[in-house]
């Protein structure tokens, strides 16, 4: 929201700066910058996995996991994956405690091999017990979307949700993952868009937004 002139005097109004680090509040004549001071990479893996035990319960009451679902159908319909050969290898970045992986469609997960990183071992540990109650066979590593313990092109599916907005170069992850990529695959990446609403999560986290403009023009 960009305030017009009038509601720069007299109303408290937010915009997004033009790096999506922080945020500006404006009322009447004051004007306050909130910038974002990024967590380090040890601070935010223990962010998270102090976070982890309250996590799946978050997103659900939060609708992520009906909005994963509804997403990966129309994926699904859109860029054929339900032609994904039966050996189909998928990779999760930044899995979490699995909620994208999990929302997977059930008549395509028993077909593909999943792989799911993140550098948080709680978080990790959630998502194991997520993805066996679900019966979904996965195999999960600690590492770092930056640097992926995998050659180059051995996935057909590489997907992510909300974690290149944590990445003080967001380029280095997408352009790993594009490595790691088939020719003809499929990357799917869930980004955070900024809002009135989204701006307290992003202080409190300290991630950045995306525009999709930026995200399209660095995967050309």
């Amino acid at each position: 929201m960009v305030p017009s002139a009038h509601s720069t005097r007299n109303v408290l109004s937010w915009r997004e700066p033009c790096d999506g680090c922080g945020v500006k509040l404006a009322w009447r004549t004051w004007r306050v910058t909130i910038s974002r001071v990024p967590l380090t990479g040890a601070a935010l893996v223990e962010a998270y996995d102090r976070a982890s035990w309250r996590w799946s319960r978050g997103q659900r009451l939060l609708g992520y996991s009906c909005a994963y679902r509804e997403l990966w159908a129309q994926v699904a319909s859109d860029f054929g994956l339900d032609r994904l050969r039966s050996d189909a290898q998928v990779l999760d970045c930044g899995t979490g405690t699995g909620a994208l992986a999990l929302a997977f469609p059930d008549n395509l997960a028993p077909r593909i091999r999943l792989h799911a990183i993140d550098r948080a071992p709680l978080m990790l540990a959630r998502a194991r017990v997520q993805l066996d109650r679900a019966r979904r066979v996965a195999q999960v590593y600690q590492a770092d979307a930056r640097r992926l313990p995998f050659p180059d092109g051995v996935f057909d599916v590489v997907i992510s949700a909300h974690m290149l907005e944590h990445l003080p170069n967001p380029a280095t992850g997408l352009s790993e993952m594009v490595r790691v990529l088939r020719s003809q695959g499929v990357i799917l990446l869930v980004t955070t868009r900024a809002n009135v609403l989204e701006a307290a999560l992003r202080l409190a986290w300290r991630y950045r937004t995306l525009e999709s403009k930026w995200v399209h023009s660095c995967l050309r």
